[in-house]
Order: structure tokens, then C-alpha cells, then sequence
């Protein structure tokens, strides 16, 4: 599950380099895509688990 965090993080990256980005709101949607990416994983991984 680790490759799709990595596709975020490099998502996050390539729009970060994009001229006229709002950094500010960019770095916090992907904060809340992140979060919920974690949560997802632990659901998940409690399912699998139990």
C-alpha cells in the first residue's frame, strides 16, 4: 500500500512546482489526502487482522 503514498507524495511534488499553485491550501488538501490515506490503511490492515 505504500506505492499508491508514494504516487501522492509525487503528485504533491510536480504540482508544487507549478507556477501560480497555492502552496498554502495545496500543502493542506494533501495533508487531509494523507490522513485519510492512513486511516484507510489502518482500516484496512484491522481487517485483515481480525
Amino acid at each position: 500500500m505504500h506505492e499508491s503514498r508514494n504516487a501522492l507524495e509525487e503528485a504533491h511534488r510536480k504540482l508544487s512546482a507549478i507556477a501560480g499553485v497555492d502552496k498554502e491550501r495545496l500543502s493542506h488538501a494533501f495533508a487531509k489526502l494523507k490522513s485519510a490515506h492512513t486511516t484507510f490503511e489502518d482500516d484496512a490492515q484491522e481487517m485483515i487482522t481480525h
